[in-house]
């Protein structure tokens, strides 16, 4: 869930924090955490979040693999604000090294996502049981 607290439509960007609540600090009310973004929508608006679970890899384009596409993705967004679509891989809105470490401990994996819907082959099944026939010892009639 997100609410909006300024919606800026002006072209001057906002500055300031609220009681020195830092971009991405987390925000307790009534018991319920929430993180400020302050540079939510556009980039200038500022927007409380609730918190999410921390993202468990960094496959960022959605693709199943954690590859050199998802590194791009948090290249380009780095010191920005975004959700894990521009590469927040720790849930905490902001773009940064903390991501780039989650993506270099998944590099080369898949995502969960897509290791829960891997679905084998029709035909495996087939190959497997055609393997241990042809493994299984034969006797020869004397």
């Amino acid at each position: 869930e997100t609410f909006t607290l300024i919606n800026n439509t002006g072209v001057n960007p906002i500055s300031g924090e609220f009681g020195n609540y830092t971009q991405g600090a987390e925000v307790d009310l009534a018991g319920v955490p929430f993180f400020i973004n302050y540079h939510g929508g556009n980039g200038n608006v500022v927007v409380l979040a609730s918190s999410v679970a921390p993202v468990t890899n960094a496959d960022f384009n959605g693709d199943g693999h954690v590859d050199g596409a998802d590194f791009l993705v948090w290249q380009r967004n780095e010191g920005a604000a975004g959700g894990q679509a521009q590469g927040d891989a720790n849930g905490d809105l902001v773009i940064n090294g903390d991501d780039l470490a989650v993506w270099q401990s998944h590099f080369g994996g898949t995502s969960a996502a897509a290791a829960a819907s891997a679905v084998p082959e029709p035909a495996a099944g087939v190959l497997m049981v055609l393997a241990a026939c042809g493994l299984a010892p034969r006797r020869r009639k004397s």
